[in-house]
């Protein structure tokens, strides 16, 4: 009932060795992406740990406003830039810091 046994034999001869190239292609890549992805978590965690010991052992070149004045110091959290922009108007004895 079936297809006779060696008539498979033609198509898997030309089939197969497609699958076998693309499976070994699939695990080599499969290492390298996850190689990749490796990588890139190191590197995250090992620009936390750079901060944390800025933060640490050089707490006034850190980013931190050198004010006391500063809307950051104070517990204010106005955006970024016009933070930043306070505290260097600050440093700099300019009244507009805003």
């Amino acid at each position: 009932m079936g297809l006779p046994a060696g008539s498979l034999d033609s198509v898997v001869s030309e089939v197969l060795p497609h699958y076998t190239r693309a499976d070994r292609l699939a695990v080599i890549y499969q290492k390298k992406h996850t190689r990749a992805v490796n990588g890139v978590l190191y590197l995250a965690a090992a620009s936390v740990t750079i901060a944390v010991g800025q933060v640490l052992f050089f707490p006034t070149q850190a980013g931190s406003c050198p004010s006391t004045n500063c809307p950051i110091s104070r517990g204010l959290s106005p955006p970024r830039t016009r933070a930043r922009r306070a505290c260097n108007a600050l440093v700099a004895g300019t009244n507009r810091a805003w």
